[in-house]
């Protein structure tokens, strides 16, 4: 795969390839033509490789931009979210709150702090990109983020998936044959 068009899919979160779900399982890459017809329906140009890479600008500033993204996808297993703040930002007044959604009551979970070293001049403000682990264990979901700091409230969606799908641990040691009947 052309390695830009690789760089452009990781950074819109297309994969680029998946494994099904035979005995064995067997690999498939994304043709191309599909990932880009992907990028350009998230509204990102992507048909030579100037406008691959003004597409991975674009979508690199416009991060910069705001203070949380809209949504973060995490794997039950490895849980966090980044914040995009001035640079002389005091962080130790951060506040996070988690509702899992259709429930009323929300939760404090138990979070870290770590300045990821990234930076960006917007203006004549430079940023720093922040990035906040929690702690522990949380149900797959989706969950109302609310992150409170200097007298100021932002929002954002987390959505926990589990870190891979159910699978039979029998399939990895043997071929497991049936039959399989349509009954109407």
């Amino acid at each position: 795969m052309n390695p830009s068009l690789q760089k452009l899919a990781d950074t819109l979160g297309i994969l680029t390839s998946y494994s099904d779900g035979g005995t064995p399982p067997i690999e498939h890459h994304i043709d191309e033509n599909t990932i880009r017809l992907l990028a350009e329906k998230l509204g990102y140009k992507a048909s030579n490789e100037d406008e691959i890479q003004h597409s991975i600008d674009i979508h690199n500033k416009k991060r910069w931009q705001k203070t949380l993204d809209s949504i973060y996808v995490v794997e039950q297993k490895d849980i966090w979210f980044d914040i995009i703040l001035p640079e002389n930002y005091d962080t130790s007044d951060f506040v996070v709150n988690l509702r899992y959604q259709g429930t009323d009551s929300s939760f404090a979970p138990v979070f870290n702090i770590f300045d990821e070293g990234s930076r960006n001049t917007i203006g004549r403000t430079c940023y720093k990109k922040i990035v906040i682990t929690i702690s522990g264990w949380l149900d797959v979901g989706y969950y109302d983020l609310e992150l409170i700091t200097g007298g100021k409230k932002y929002k954002s969606r987390l959505a926990v998936a589990p870190a891979q799908c159910y699978t039979n641990e029998e399939l990895n040691k043997k071929r497991l044959w049936g039959f399989a009947v349509q009954l109407y």
